[in-house]
């Protein structure tokens, strides 16, 4: 339940006590998701969607969006299907999209498939995300029979946010991995130890499904 403190303590003997908390944070309001087709080349189109949010001007909140594709489709006699989270190329009505810094607006959408922002992107109340899924490779030889999208925005709390910023951070600092710099980016909201404790809301669409496929 929003609102609520999530607490977690473990301990053994020979050791301190370990803990952390989190406040389960509200939903987020989701007004409306938009669908557009967009032909890029003769070839290629892209699916674009419009998500529409709405949270308190000043609100210092934090935000996740992962979108689930399905698709089936038949080749020869077999017919297959396919289902995962996809990466998206995003953008804000507040400004371009930008890969996530300590002071950045939105982190990168490679990031797990989830693109995740602050609630800095909003203009007064309302706040227009744009995201375009990059299209699966087509097989030539393939007759689509559906396609379907599912939107999954969370609200995170404070600790999942900088948990999720330190992990970004880590596996980008390529000199790090090479052994040319030290790997400094850890964050730890855990009392006697090191770990994090979050929480988050999740707003769950209904399918939308693609307009141009049977979808049968």
């Amino acid at each position: 339940k929003s609102g609520e403190t999530i607490e977690v303590k473990a301990g053994a003997d020979g050791f301190k006590q370990v803990s952390g908390s989190a406040i389960i944070p509200d939903k987020p309001l989701v007004k409306s998701i938009t669908v557009d087709y967009q032909h890029m080349f003769d070839t290629l189109s892209m699916t674009v969607f419009t998500l529409e949010m709405e949270n308190e001007p000043g609100a210092d909140d934090y935000f996740a969006v992962a979108i689930k594709e399905e698709a089936s489709y038949r080749v020869g006699d077999s017919i297959y299907f396919r289902k995962q989270f996809v990466s998206a190329y995003i953008s804000s009505d507040s400004g371009d999209y930008t890969i996530l810094s300590d002071n950045s607006d939105i982190m990168g959408s490679s990031f797990y498939n989830v693109s995740i922002f602050k609630s800095n992107v909003f203009k007064e109340r309302k706040c227009k995300i744009t995201m375009s899924p990059i299209p699966f490779p087509d097989n030539p030889s393939a007759e689509d029979l559906m396609l379907r999208h599912k939107f999954y925005v969370a609200r995170l709390s404070d600790g999942m946010y900088h948990y999720s910023l330190a992990r970004y951070k880590a596996e980008r600092d390529f000199l790090a991995t090479l052994g040319l710099a030290p790997a400094k980016f850890a964050w730890s909201n855990i009392k006697g130890g090191m770990g994090f404790c979050g929480a988050s809301m999740v707003y769950e669409s209904e399918y939308i499904y693609d307009s141009r496929i049977k979808n049968l």
